[in-house]
C-alpha cells in the first residue's frame, strides 16, 4: 500500500511540475495579418493592401489574382529621415510586383516603412503566392 500511495505521489508532482509543450513556434511566429498599411507606387502615398480570396487587393477597389503574378523582387534600403536635432534612419522596403492583365505585362510597387508589417506582409505573400523573392540591393 505504502508503494502505491508514494507511486501515485510521485505521478502526481510530476504532473504539477512538467509543463506541456506549447505548438508552434512561440516568439518567432510572425502576426498573421491580412491586411496592411503601405505605401503604393511611390513613398507617402498611402493605401491599404489586403491579401485575401487569392488576390492582392489595393484600397478594397483595384485587384490582381495571385496566378497572374510572373514574379516580385524585394530590396531594403537604409533611408534617413532629417527633422529635429538627430537625423533618425529607418529600413524602406521595396515590393516591384510584375503581373500580367488583359495579356500585357504591368508591374506595381508596394513599399514599407513599418519592419513589421513588411516582414509579416512579404512572408504572407510568399505563402500565399508560392513564389519565391528575387532579393535586390
Amino acid at each position: 500500500m505504502k508503494k502505491l500511495f508514494l507511486a501515485v505521489t510521485i505521478i502526481s508532482i510530476a504532473a504539477l511540475v512538467v509543463q506541456p509543450s506549447r505548438a508552434g513556434l512561440g516568439e518567432a511566429e510572425i502576426e498573421k495579418a491580412d491586411e496592411f498599411d503601405a505605401w503604393c507606387g511611390r513613398k507617402h502615398n498611402r493605401c491599404k493592401i489586403k491579401l485575401a480570396n487569392d488576390k492582392i487587393v489595393v484600397n478594397n477597389q483595384d485587384s490582381v489574382g495571385y496566378e497572374e503574378i510572373n514574379s516580385v523582387s524585394k530590396s531594403i534600403s537604409l533611408q534617413y529621415r532629417i527633422g529635429g536635432i538627430f537625423p533618425k534612419s529607418y529600413h524602406l522596403y521595396t515590393f516591384n510586383l510584375f503581373f500580367n492583365e488583359n495579356g500585357d505585362e504591368k508591374s506595381g510597387i508596394i513599399l514599407f516603412e513599418n519592419d513589421k508589417a513588411a516582414k509579416a506582409f512579404a512572408a504572407k505573400l510568399e505563402y500565399s503566392t508560392g513564389k519565391t523573392f528575387l532579393v535586390g540591393p
